[in-house]
């Protein structure tokens, strides 16, 4: 809330006052208004109804805390960062290495309001001003019923994009393909892959028993593996440069068999294929039916 909201503030708290059977003193007023501050008035009108029809703590008039338990489950309930989270995401992206994954309205409060304050040095009114921006903004979506929504910034440093991106993933904010396109190397080989996957990944890792009348047709599948591991030994002997396409092909392939979990794996694994590095280690973890571990 803003300072011109301070008399309409006062006289919706003097009807919750009036609901009770109290009435409020003009530092009583006042010192609401302080807790209150950082959240829209029409996020703080909402808390006070809530509180209303709360079946335990609404009979009885609200303090402060309990309008402020209100306005931070409604934070909860949608996903979104309460302000204090959004703002110590927010101030990571003053660091142009850091890569930072935050909600729409962090990166619009920040945008708006946040970093203009921070680059003249005011970190009091920037965090002050960021808040109150972005509770308002949350507010209107809120309202509109939108879904949170999780949004990259990249960050110069290699290391800490993996980092970011890897704990955003993990938190379910962003998905893998949003990952990939972070990361400009990962190409989807399409339907070599599929079929690759489609076939011989089942195979291993499927149940490690089988019927007599399998048994010698398994044997001889087994065989042939070993000598395909056999011939990419050989042929890494002889050509120690494989292309490029062919080491992205095979990252994929570990991809989809589950080899290789991690934005860290995936990227390294890619950049030795880019740079025509040997990756005939993965094509043996994938027919072993082992995961990578790096």
């Amino acid at each position: 809330m803003n300072q011109s909201d301070y008399d309409q503030f006062g006289n919706l708290l003097e009807s919750v006052a009036e609901l009770y059977g109290r009435s409020v003193k003009p530092m009583q007023t006042a010192m609401y208004f302080r807790a209150l501050a950082d959240f829209p008035l029409e996020a703080v009108q909402a808390a006070m109804d809530a509180h209303a029809k709360c079946p335990e703590r609404g009979r009885f008039f609200p303090l402060p805390a309990d309008l402020l338990a209100k306005l931070e489950t409604a934070a909860a309930i949608d996903g979104r960062p309460s302000p204090e989270e959004a703002w110590a995401t927010a101030i990571q992206a003053q660091d142009e290495a850091v890569t930072v994954v935050w909600t729409t309205e962090t990166a619009q409060a920040w945008g708006e309001v946040g970093q203009a304050l921070m680059d003249a040095g005011d970190r009091f009114n920037a965090s002050r001003g960021f808040i109150a921006k972005y509770a308002a903004l949350c507010a209107v979506a809120r309202k509109l019923g939108q879904p949170v929504q999780w949004v990259v910034s990249q960050g110069t440093d290699k290391d800490l994009r993996h980092q970011a991106l890897e704990v955003a993933f993990k938190a379910k904010r962003i998905s893998r393909e949003t990952c990939r396109q972070m990361l400009p190397r990962h190409q989807d080989v399409g339907p070599i892959v599929a079929a690759i996957a489609g076939k011989v990944v089942p195979l291993l890792n499927g149940p490690k028993t089988a019927a007599p009348d399998r048994a010698a047709e398994i044997q001889r599948a087994s065989e042939r593996l070993s000598k395909l591991v056999a011939q990419l030994r050989q042929e890494s002997l002889i050509d120690t440069r494989p292309t490029a396409e062919h080491g992205r092909r095979i990252v994929m392939q570990a991809i989809e068999a589950g080899i290789l979990t991690t934005v860290r794996e995936i990227d390294d694994w890619m950049t030795r294929a880019a740079n025509r590095e040997d990756t005939s280690e993965l094509q043996i973890l994938m027919l072993g039916g082992r995961r990578h571990a790096s």
